[in-house]
């Protein structure tokens, strides 16, 4: 899955679930935390939809401000967690 596909996929499981549908033209580099878009109850949320969707474990200490503040960062997240080491 490609970078935009994820971050595609993120920004319409954030605006449906977190931001009750409204449409606030996230794009990759909004800033996430920054805005009050996120939290801590809403990176939990994001974690278990990573999961869900991506089939990808994000480990404890892979929750930091720089992997969370927006979906591009997320997006690289999400790919660098879902690589099987060979």
């Amino acid at each position: 899955m490609t970078s935009d596909e994820i971050v595609q996929d993120l920004r319409t499981y954030l605006s449906e679930q977190i931001l009750d549908g409204e449409d606030v033209g996230l794009e990759g580099t909004t800033p996430l935390i920054e805005w009050g878009i996120l939290n801590s109850m809403e990176i939990v949320q994001i974690v278990a939809f990573i999961h869900d969707r991506f089939s990808v474990d994000v480990p404890p200490d892979a929750v930091t401000l720089d992997n969370f503040k927006d979906l591009d960062s997320l997006a690289e997240l999400v790919q660098g967690h879902s690589e099987t080491p060979s």
